[in-house]
């Protein structure tokens, strides 16, 4: 039987080509639906803004045996209507 270990590591403790990997599929999946989507502006919010030491917004990698699979962001806008809070990933 094979344990598979699933992490979660802040943005700000991970290389700086996975965040660009993550930045890259963030927005080529929401350009789709969002023409005026600015991908300068994405970098800026991933870099500066997710990868604070603590508190919100703050972002966070999703590994599976140390190999990324996932990624998710906190941000109180997102957070403060919300009662019950689950988070989902697709490994």
């Amino acid at each position: 039987m094979v344990n598979n270990m699933i992490k979660l590591v802040k943005f700000k403790d991970i290389t700086k080509e996975e965040l660009e990997i993550i930045i890259n599929k963030h927005y080529t999946h929401w350009k789709q639906f969002n023409p005026v989507l600015d991908l300068e502006e994405t970098i800026n919010k991933f870099k500066n803004q997710f990868t604070k030491e603590e508190g919100l917004p703050i972002g966070f990698a999703c590994y599976n045996d140390n190999i990324l699979v996932d990624f998710c962001t906190l941000q109180k806008n997102n957070l403060k209507n919300i009662q019950k809070f689950v988070l989902g990933f697709a490994v």
